[in-house]
């Protein structure tokens, strides 16, 4: 899977990443890099770029075992976006 920088950007594979995250609200990175056969860390670095956009939620949980664990989810800023994706793609007969 290959994804962009811009989470926006109208491509296949954004558009089934953007209709995972919104199917699961909550994910950790190893249940996206598992669905979407990507690596941890270039995953991790366009969700870091996505969160300082104001598009992503990180939220930092208790770990089972060692480490920090984070859950990411889509902001409500994505949410709106997608609904004014929806209501052009509506408008354009998509």
């Amino acid at each position: 899977m290959r994804l962009s920088d811009n989470i926006f950007k109208i491509t296949e594979d954004n558009l089934k990443f953007l209709r995972y995250f919104l199917t699961h609200p909550k994910l950790f990175i190893s249940d996206l890099c598992k669905e979407f056969n990507i690596g941890k860390n270039n995953l991790n670095n366009h969700l870091n770029l996505w969160e300082e956009q104001g598009y992503i939620i990180k939220e930092r949980v208790p770990p089972m075992l060692g480490g920090k664990r984070y859950q990411y989810s889509l902001s409500e800023k994505a949410k709106e976006k997608l609904k004014d994706i929806k209501a052009l793609t509506s408008e354009l007969g998509i």
